[in-house]
């Protein structure tokens, strides 16, 4: 059974989603690889290049998932219908992950926005759905 965690950002708006997800990648990218699921291969790129800046005193090691070196990286970057073989996604994509196969774990980020948090309950009952562990943690 796939789990899916909600992290309710507290009074973060979705410029925090970023930021948030670089926390937790540093947290959760030493057990497993993590395939973090953006809309499109330009958020792609802007995820890159805030993940190489995050801390000046620490390194996430990530690539983008049409890397050459993607095979040997734990972080991957791309969008929904590049998923593959992963056991953990942040999805910061608008879509709901439907092919629950391989996954462990799906970390969805809601930000303190009515529309999103509007977008991120659908997502809750198409997981629920989905007979999925859902887990909500408020985060301050």
């Amino acid at each position: 059974m796939t789990r899916v965690d909600f992290y309710l950002l507290g009074q973060q708006t979705a410029a925090g989603v970023y930021p948030f997800a670089c926390r937790l990648l540093e947290k959760i990218h030493k057990s497993s690889q993590v395939f973090v699921a953006l809309n499109t291969m330009n958020e792609c790129e802007t995820f890159n290049k805030l993940l190489w800046t995050f801390h000046d005193i620490s390194f996430i090691p990530h690539c983008l998932i049409t890397d050459a070196i993607a095979s040997e990286t734990p972080i991957h970057l791309g969008t929904v219908v590049q998923l593959n073989n992963h056991s953990i996604v942040i999805n910061l994509s608008d879509e709901t992950l439907t092919n629950l196969n391989n996954l462990e774990r799906i970390i969805e980020i809601v930000p303190n926005e009515p529309d999103l948090r509007q977008a991120s309950r659908k997502k809750y009952l198409a997981y629920k759905n989905q007979q999925c562990e859902l887990h909500t943690h408020k985060m301050l």
